[in-house]
């Protein structure tokens, strides 16, 4: 984290050293530091997909599942073709919801996409 804090001295709207601050205080379980990370991001550029999707992940991890679902399936709408990280954590907030939420298409759909399906597992 000490490189992306460095980085910052000199640029402190450095993007990619905003989103490796933000995925390492994350990892660190530093929450509220990541999620303000990320929202700074949001605030330079707030068609950054990652960073939403990050925040999204952190309300899963609290177990904020309904503002997890909100933020990742914004990010879903946002991009014109979703990436399987963000179906794969769509479908794991479901799972975690319960059952009446694993009926849902979308749980359906991340568990079949490329990274997640059976087929991709097993070759």
């Amino acid at each position: 984290m000490a490189l992306y804090e460095n980085i910052l001295i000199t640029n402190k709207n450095n993007i990619e050293a905003l989103e490796g601050v933000g995925f390492a205080q994350r990892l660190e379980e530093s929450y509220t530091e990541a999620t303000a990370s990320f929202e700074r991001i949001l605030g330079l550029d707030p068609t950054n997909t990652p960073a939403k999707s990050e925040q999204g992940w952190i309300c899963y991890l609290q177990q904020d599942y309904d503002h997890a679902e909100e933020k990742l399936r914004q990010v879903i709408e946002m991009s014109k073709t979703p990436r399987a990280l963000n179906l794969y954590r769509l479908g794991r907030i479901y799972y975690d919801m319960g059952t009446e939420y694993r009926d849902n298409p979308d749980y359906s759909h991340a568990l079949s996409s490329t990274c997640c399906s059976r087929r991709s597992i097993t070759g």
